[in-house]
């Protein structure tokens, strides 16, 4: 079926759009709230109070976040595919997630567990609003568009570390580390009105969409009605299991590459220049997506009937290309111009594992990607205390990058094989 007779819209400004930029700010605000913390952390050193306990149990408050980002998702994934209330999980999320950062001041005054506590609550409307996100994508977006939608959405995150590095360097220096927290909790509240008033559940529910749009999504997207969740059936999928292992092993070498980038620009180059590496990276990532969605025959809805694999290809062959690019050619041996020239392209490769990968849940199982998602960042999120916190300490105490490009290679290779072997866009269920 072509996407004519389905009735795509010309000339429009479609509804779908707008939930991705929805969305794209959601996501925008939780990174900036989730990677606060490193852009406060000298600061908060230099704290009589907190400074006290942070200087040797810092590996503590930045695993606790890690806690509630894996207590969260599995349960609210399968509500969402329950019920599809993805509204009611965004707001709440990002409503739980911008409570702990109000708080985090007053609990980080008030000793370790305090601190622990806040960020655990932060990391509870982390994976809400993880799970939200996919759920909305899901019953929004047709499947001709999901690589596109997911890596708009998922740049947020680079926008929010933005955000986050941006509001650092000039609210800690002038209003200090508590008024930089302060001001990420309060920022989203007015938006989050906005997001109650426009956003809604399912296009049936829109007002004022269009018959040619709605009847589009109704052809391509999956439809709103509750469905039964069958645990079993997913488990019996090697599919479902491709995907949900690849989105694990995916989401800790991304959390491994965020959390290092700064320190790679200060040894090679002397100057944090992270700031300009993610503009990059942002601008980057959306281009090459919409231009995959249009190489990515299996991404435009089988209209072919054949199977070409592309998306597994790009997949695969992105989190390769990243694991290899930069553990043979970004340690201390080579020259300043390849180690830099080499992390770019590694971090192009990982944009192209991200369109073939994370994108590809959404292919296997549109209705069930946020329980699948929701169970994988349970494993993920215990992971990634290793990805993040351990990784930072080999650098900070031994300097081997060898080290540490050499774990976030094997998770990438790993992935990059689970979902060579057993990956595929065809739809399961």
């Amino acid at each position: 079926m072509s996407d004519a007779r389905v009735g795509k819209p010309t000339m429009y400004l479609p509804k779908r759009s707008t939930v991705l930029i929805l969305c794209f700010v959601i996501t925008t605000f939780a990174a900036a709230q989730f990677y606060a913390l490193d852009g406060a952390m000298m600061q908060l050193l230099k704290d009589d109070d907190a400074g006290a306990y942070l200087k040797t149990e810092q590996w503590q408050v930045e695993s606790a976040v890690y806690v509630g980002l894996a207590a969260s998702p599995p349960a609210f994934g399968w509500f969402l595919v329950a019920s599809g209330r993805a509204k009611l999980v965004l707001t709440a999320g990002l409503l739980v997630s911008s409570a702990a950062t109000l708080a985090t001041p007053s609990r980080f005054l008030l000793g370790l567990q305090e601190a622990n506590l806040a960020r655990g609550i932060l990391g509870v409307g982390q994976g809400m609003i993880l799970v939200g996100l996919y759920s909305a994508i899901s019953r929004w977006i047709p499947r001709q568009e999901y690589t596109r939608a997911v890596t708009f959405v998922a740049s947020g995150t680079y926008a929010g570390m933005l955000v986050a590095d941006l509001a650092s360097s000039v609210l800690v220096s002038s209003d200090g580390w508590t008024g930089f927290f302060y001001w990420l909790g309060l920022t989203p509240l007015p938006f989050l009105c906005l997001f109650a008033y426009v956003f809604k559940d399912s296009p049936m529910q829109h007002t004022t969409i269009t018959q040619a749009e709605l009847t589009y999504i109704r052809a391509n997207a999956i439809l709103a009605d509750k469905q039964t969740v069958s645990v079993v059936a997913l488990l019996r999928c090697k599919e479902v299991w491709a995907a949900g292992v690849t989105w694990a092993l995916f989401f800790c070498g991304c959390q491994t590459i965020y959390h290092v980038i700064p320190y790679f620009f200060m040894e090679v180059v002397w100057s944090d220049v992270s700031f300009a590496a993610l503009i990059i990276l942002l601008v980057a990532s959306n281009i090459t997506s919409m231009v995959l969605d249009f190489v990515i025959i299996k991404d435009r809805g089988a209209l072919s009937g054949h199977d070409h694999n592309l998306r597994k290809t790009l997949g695969a062959g992105g989190m390769l290309g990243c694991a290899v690019l930069m553990r043979a050619f970004c340690t201390a041996g080579h020259a300043t111009t390849v180690r830099i020239l080499a992390f770019a392209l590694g971090l192009v490769a990982l944009v192209f594992g991200f369109a073939g990968a994370p994108a590809g849940v959404l292919d296997v199982a549109p209705r069930q990607a946020p329980l699948i998602v929701g169970a994988a960042a349970l494993p993920a999120a215990v992971l990634s205390v290793a990805c993040t916190v351990g990784m930072r300490w080999v650098l900070d105490s031994t300097g081997s990058w060898q080290f540490v490009l050499s774990f976030n290679g094997v998770l990438l290779c790993i992935g990059a094989m689970v979902w060579g072997v057993w990956g595929t866009s065809d739809r399961c269920y």
